[in-house]
């Protein structure tokens, strides 16, 4: 077996840079179209707990009782989760 060459070694890195970086911003736009889906309300809680701001925090911003906004952002994951499957389909 022949010994590859420094640039097929480059080319075939730059092969799966660029596939993993496709399915990387394809993960991504899907992700915005399925927060796209929810209502106003759904994306702004998502939004602001993946940011990293505690329930507590969120909880008084947002003048809830820590249990409603736990509902609140259980609701709208468990919505999340049904607008990312939509139209999903696994190749094997």
């Amino acid at each position: 077996m022949k010994k590859q060459t420094s640039w097929v070694n480059d080319v075939e890195e730059l092969v799966e840079d660029t596939t993993l970086a496709e399915a990387s911003q394809k993960i991504w736009d899907k992700f915005d179209q399925a927060m796209n889906q929810l209502d106003e309300g759904s994306q702004r809680v998502l939004k602001t707990f993946f940011d990293g701001q505690s329930l507590e925090e969120l909880s008084n911003s947002m003048q809830l009782s820590k249990g409603e906004l736990e509902k609140l952002l259980s609701r709208a994951r468990r919505q999340l989760v049904e607008n990312l499957r939509q139209g999903f389909q696994v190749r094997q």
